[in-house]
């Protein structure tokens, strides 16, 4: 999937990802490639990036998750990486 975080400053991370996990305001929730239209605010909380064998962990504040047609598109007020 493709992903791309933004935060107010501009682009935080864009690449391939093969699986997301992030704190939804009603539970953790993760996105695999093909996975069906979702929209859901985030609470703050760890967001889990999963690529190639390799993982990515952030701490982001509360924001905004997509995923439509393997595009993950994450905003956020704040990201910091763990």
């Amino acid at each position: 999937m493709d992903l791309r975080i933004i935060t107010p400053e501009g682009v935080f991370y864009q690449g391939e990802a093969d699986e997301v996990y992030g704190p939804g305001v009603i539970g953790e929730f993760g996105v695999l490639r093909d996975h069906t239209p979702f929209f859901t605010p985030l609470k703050k909380g760890r967001l889990l990036i999963r690529s190639g064998g390799k993982e990515r962990r952030y701490m982001i504040s509360r924001g905004f998750f997509e995923v439509s047609e393997n595009k993950v598109t994450i905003l956020a007020d704040r990201v910091e990486e763990l």
